[in-house]
């Protein structure tokens, strides 16, 4: 099971990628610790999850081919 991990603003800047992709990733919280745990420095910064473009609030089963992508604050004009 592959899911692909979307990373946008300051937590590409802090992985040095914009997408990646991991197996057999049961859920989003189990996601969200080993993202933790490869890159900590995410831990400075709030941002909201969404699987297939859809925004989540709480821990979401993951399937093959999902996309999660960790949205950081927005800014602009």
């Amino acid at each position: 099971m592959d899911i692909k991990i979307l990373f946008f603003g300051v937590i590409a800047d802090i992985t040095s990628l914009d997408e990646i992709s991991f197996s057999n990733v049961q859920d989003t919280d189990t996601l969200n610790e080993i993202l933790l745990e490869k890159y900590p420095d995410i831990a400075k910064y709030k941002y909201l999850l969404s699987v297939n473009h859809e925004i989540i609030k709480d821990n979401k089963s993951l399937n093959n081919n999902d996309e999660v992508a960790l949205l950081p604050p927005f800014a602009g004009g």
